[in-house]
């Protein structure tokens, strides 16, 4: 799977790209140089061909993945510090699952209110918690945990906690774990 820095990356070069092979064939016409117009629109529509062919492979046709027990997601910008695990699982009327939040940060905050929490069953059916969302802010190298309370039926088959960023419009575009998209196909094994 694709890094997010490296998506990103990829997402900036391939429209820098694209927009160097579109100047290129607009000179191309402007000055009547049917060999450059040619390369021009040659070399923009081969950069998002390889593009869309990458971000077909990792958003809609990627599968889910579930972390084992034990197991964290990490949540990148430039640099994966934000760390999210379970610790603890209660079932009964409700669902209460506890979640770690770790940094290996050393200078920055991290915000894990941006992140979104999902129980999702053997049928693909969702559920966000009942209490909201985390609203504490993680210091550089510190962790700490909460409970989530999810109302599900005590029969229910989990699958596992799904945990993303909601994302912007452009984050969509990104090839690989930057994607919002993707993102909500990793899961958090719960071992229930």
């Amino acid at each position: 799977m694709i890094p997010t820095v490296i998506g990103e990356l990829a997402l900036l070069a391939t429209l820098g790209g694209i927009g160097l092979g579109l100047s290129g064939w607009l000179f191309g016409r402007w000055r009547r140089i049917q060999p450059v117009r040619r390369a021009g629109g040659w070399f923009a529509a081969g950069l998002a061909t390889v593009y869309g062919l990458a971000w077909l492979g990792t958003v809609p046709l990627g599968r889910e993945r579930l972390v084992p027990p034990g197991g964290e997601l990490s949540f990148c910008g430039l640099d994966c510090h934000l760390h999210v695990g379970v610790t603890r699982i209660e079932r009964g009327a409700n669902l209460g699952v506890t979640v770690r939040f770790r940094s290996d940060a050393r200078r920055i905050d991290e915000y894990p209110q941006f992140l979104r929490f999902e129980i999702v069953d053997q049928l693909g059916r969702r559920w966000s918690p009942a209490d909201g969302f985390v609203a504490e802010t993680l210091p550089p190298g510190g962790q700490f945990e909460k409970e989530l309370v999810f109302s599900v039926a005590p029969d229910v088959v989990i699958k596992g906690l799904a945990v993303h960023r909601p994302g912007f419009a452009p984050d969509y575009l990104l090839a690989g774990l930057g994607n919002p998209l993707v993102q909500r196909r990793l899961m958090l094994t719960l071992g229930n």
